[in-house]
C-alpha cells in the first residue's frame, strides 16, 4: 500500500501537468498570413489570439474579453467513407447539405445560430477573463516594433500581466517567453515617449479653482476700497457740520464788535442812552419832573389802558395844632 502512493502521486502530477498544458502556445497572426492561424481556415483577427492545443497537436482561435468566450476552429473533413460521414473519432454536426464533423470527446459542434464548419474546443479558453482593450494594445507593440513578422509569440503569463497588472514575476520562463517580454518592453517603451508628450497638451490655461480665486481677490478688494471711501466721506462731513455751529454762550451782553449786527448795535445804544439820561430825583420835591421816557413805551400793555403819569405835590406845613378834647362828639 505504501508503495503504490508514490505512483499515484506521479499519475496525478503528470495529469495536472498535461492538464495545465493543453494550450501551450500563444501568438498573434500578422498581415503576412492574412491572420490566418495555422490549420483554422478562418481568419482569426487580433485581440483574438492563436492558441496551440498539445494533445491534439492543433491550433485554436481563442477570444478574449468575456466569461463564454471559447476558444474555436473550423471543421476538419469527414473520414467516414464521403465528406458528410463522420469516422470513428468524429461527431456528427449538422444535417444534410450542411453536415461537417467536430472530433469526438475534445470538441463540440458550434452553437452559434446559422453557422456552420465551426468546431469549438472543450478545454476552458485560458484567455476569457483578459480584457481584449489590453490585449490588442500588446498586439500593437508587438507589430510596431517588428511590422514584417508573419506572427507575434507571447506567452500565456505575459498576457495575463498585460491584462492584470502585477508586480510578481511568471513563475516558469522559458527562452521564448524571455525573448517575448524583452520585445514587448522593448516596443511599450518606444510607444511612452507619445503618451508623455501628449499629456501637458491637456494642461494648458488656467484650472478653475486659480480663476475663482482670482476673481474672488478682485471683488474682495473692490468692497474694501468701498468701505474705505464711505468711512472717509463720513469722517469729512462729520467735521464740516461742526466748524458749522459755534457755540453760544450765557452771560451779559456785551458791547457789538466793530463788524457786529447794526441793528442790535443800534438798540443796544438807544437803550444805553435812555438810562443814562435820566435824571435823578430829590425825594421832597415840590414838583416831581416828568418820568423819564422809558425806552419800551411803545410796546401796549396787554391787560387794561395805560395809567396817566401824574405829579407829586408836598402839601404845605404848618406849626403842630392841638384837638380839642373837652368834649366827645359822635360821629
Amino acid at each position: 500500500m505504501l508503495r503504490t502512493l508514490p505512483v499515484l502521486a506521479s499519475a496525478l502530477l503528470a495529469c495536472a501537468t498535461l492538464a495545465s498544458a493543453e494550450f501551450d502556445d500563444f501568438f498573434f497572426s500578422s498581415n503576412a498570413t492574412d491572420y490566418v492561424c495555422p490549420g483554422i481556415g478562418f481568419a482569426c483577427n487580433p485581440p483574438m489570439i492563436c492558441a496551440h492545443e498539445s494533445l491534439t497537436d492543433l491550433y485554436y482561435c481563442c477570444a478574449p474579453g468575456a466569461t463564454d468566450a471559447v476558444c474555436w476552429k473550423g471543421s476538419p473533413s469527414c473520414d467516414g467513407g464521403d465528406d458528410k460521414t463522420p469516422s470513428g473519432s468524429q461527431q456528427s454536426c449538422s444535417s444534410g447539405d450542411n453536415a461537417f464533423c467536430c472530433l469526438k470527446n475534445r470538441e463540440e459542434c458550434t452553437q452559434t445560430k446559422d453557422q456552420i464548419n465551426v468546431c469549438w474546443s472543450t478545454v476552458d479558453n485560458p484567455v476569457a477573463n483578459l480584457s481584449d482593450t489590453k490585449l490588442n494594445n500588446t498586439f500593437h507593440s508587438l507589430s510596431s516594433a517588428k511590422p514584417r513578422a508573419s506572427t507575434y509569440p507571447v506567452s500565456l503569463a505575459q498576457l495575463q500581466a498585460s491584462a492584470i497588472p502585477s508586480t510578481s514575476l511568471p513563475v516558469s520562463l522559458t527562452p521564448s517567453s524571455l525573448s517575448s517580454v524583452s520585445e514587448t518592453a522593448t516596443a511599450t517603451s518606444t510607444h511612452q515617449p507619445s503618451k508623455q508628450s501628449a499629456t501637458p497638451e491637456t494642461n494648458d490655461g488656467l484650472s478653475g479653482g486659480v480663476i475663482g480665486g482670482i476673481v474672488g481677490g478682485v471683488v474682495g478688494g473692490l468692497a474694501l476700497l468701498g468701505v474705505a471711501g464711505f468711512l472717509l466721506f463720513r469722517r469729512r462731513k462729520a467735521n464740516n457740520s461742526k466748524g458749522a455751529h459755534a457755540p453760544i454762550t450765557s452771560g451779559p451782553p456785551s458791547e457789538p464788535e466793530e463788524h457786529g449786527n447794526p441793528y442790535e448795535m443800534n438798540a443796544y445804544q438807544q437803550q444805553q442812552s435812555g438810562m443814562a439820561e435820566a435824571p435823578p430825583t430829590e425825594k421832597y420835591a415840590h414838583q416831581a419832573p416828568a418820568a423819564p421816557t422809558s425806552p419800551y413805551r411803545d410796546v401796549p400793555e396787554v391787560y387794561g389802558s395805560p395809567v396817566p403819569a401824574q405829579h407829586v405835590y408836598e402839601m404845605a406845613g404848618s406849626g403842630p395844632v392841638e384837638m380839642d378834647g373837652s368834649t366827645t362828639r359822635r360821629a
